[in-house]
């Protein structure tokens, strides 16, 4: 048996919220209606919902070494279900400037409100 794998490498912004990718579409990209930057701390991301995407995850890179106080709704709930799996180091320098956070989503393409909705507040 073989496998392939996609990996998506981009840069990110150190002090901006960013949409890495995720386990929804292998173009890491397509998956997404709408990203908007909603205020200095706050990146609301709406996940297309044309088709039904139950346990998947989007990453995020958040401009924010501390998390204690990263708020996350998915379809207009609040979730704790989400985890920090990387960090992004500060060019030239040891420590880092933000962290890779994997949000589990689903979008259930019922016609509900906020279906497919992500909200992180840091």
């Amino acid at each position: 048996p073989h496998q392939t794998e996609i990996l998506h490498i981009k840069p990110v912004t150190p002090n901006e919220p960013q949409y890495i990718g995720s386990d929804i579409h292998f173009s890491c990209g397509q998956e997404i209606l709408f990203i908007q930057k909603t205020k200095t701390n706050e990146i609301k991301i709406q996940l297309k919902h044309d088709l039904q995407r139950l346990d998947r995850s989007i990453f995020i890179f958040v401009p924010v070494v501390d998390t204690t106080h990263v708020d996350i709704h998915v379809n207009g709930k609040r979730t704790t279900l989400w985890q920090v799996v990387g960090n992004t180091p500060k060019q030239g320098i040891p420590h880092c400037c933000g962290r890779i956070l994997r949000i589990p989503v689903d979008v259930r393409a019922d016609g509900s409100e906020r279906d497919g909705e992500v909200l992180v507040v840091f």
